[in-house]
């Protein structure tokens, strides 16, 4: 008695004969080197061999410093970094032309937003190291120091003690953001208050108060490592609501929290931005990290006796609405 399947199994059979046959002709005509073939689809990619920093001109010396020693430990590593300011640096990151970003200041709301809708989550940030704001006039100004009650009536558009201008770097850069929030002044809206003149960068405001005796400057010691006294300005202790005593921008009173005007500087990365983006910040916010960032006379955070952000681990989402602790 015959079998009702048969018919159907040996045109299959015949089918798969074929196959067989064609994968073996042009596994024959092409040569495949199997084990090559694995090798190229387990083999590293760019992306897992370079690491693309954005916004070194905020903190130049200290980030040519670090990113030289952690390619001493990663001397295989393909490391570029270039420039910008904070909201480039962010351009860079979001656009994914950056792996990791120095910034002065977290992104905003308004970023965050799009980076949710360009990648599908925010932004994550770090502080890493803390500097001061240096209010900074003219080496032959008349005052030692300032009282941060007349640099507030100065950013608010009016004249104060003599002086009649606010220069201040590139609102883009964050030292504008973070100036106000430590001055308790609302935040920056779209149009620069009277009096308050936004240049190029820090150096071009020493620049400016040195040949304006009636303006006074802010600046950042993360750009102006060796201070502004190459660029014929000085920097002025401040004169807090606390007392008379002035505060000067020096890491004793910083780090203790006498010196009111400071800001952090962040290391910033896409949640999925790659392993060698998530190493380098982990890098930088380790105890090792910190340590080398101390050795190149900056202040880590890791030493600061002030509220400092307590973020997630890199890699988890770290919500705008952050945490703050007592470091």
């Amino acid at each position: 008695m015959s079998r009702p399947h048969a018919s159907y199994l040996r045109p299959l059979i015949r089918v798969m004969i074929y196959v067989l046959v064609i994968v073996v002709l042009f596994a024959m005509r092409d040569r495949l080197n199997v084990r090559g073939l694995v090798q190229r689809l387990t083999a590293p990619t760019a992306a897992d061999t370079t690491l693309v920093i954005a916004g070194s001109t905020l903190a130049p010396t200290l980030v040519d410093r670090m990113v030289a020693v952690y390619h001493t430990e990663y001397p295989k590593l393909a490391i570029r970094v270039g420039g910008g300011q904070t909201t480039a640096a962010l351009e860079e990151l979001v656009n994914k032309r950056a792996d990791t970003v120095f910034l002065s200041r977290p992104p905003l709301p308004s970023e965050q937003k799009i980076f949710a809708k360009a990648t599908g989550d925010t932004a994550l940030w770090y502080p890493i190291a803390l500097g001061a704001i240096l209010v900074v006039a003219g080496a032959g100004a008349r005052d030692t120091t300032v009282a941060l009650a007349d640099l507030r009536t100065l950013a608010s558009g009016k004249p104060a003690a003599g002086y009649r201008k606010l220069y201040v770097p590139d609102p883009n850069s964050g030292l504008w953001d973070a100036f106000l929030a430590k001055a308790d002044l609302p935040p920056a809206g779209d149009t620069a208050p009277a009096g308050v003149v936004f240049l190029k960068d820090d150096a071009t405001v020493a620049d400016a108060v040195h040949a304006d005796a009636s303006g006074l400057g802010l600046a950042s010691s993360f750009a102006l490592p060796d201070g502004p006294g190459k660029h014929g300005a000085r920097a002025l202790w401040v004169r807090t609501d606390k007392g008379p005593r002035p505060m000067a921008p020096d890491p004793e009173d910083i780090a203790s929290g006498d010196y009111p005007l400071w800001s952090y500087l962040y290391v910033g990365c896409r949640p999925a931005g790659g392993a060698q983006a998530a190493k380098f910040v982990t890098y930088l916010t380790s105890s090792h990290g910190q340590r080398q960032i101390e050795h190149t006379e900056f202040l880590p955070v890791q030493q600061v006796m002030r509220e400092i952000y307590l973020n997630r681990s890199p890699g988890a989402a770290s919500p705008p609405g952050h945490e703050e602790g007592t470091g």
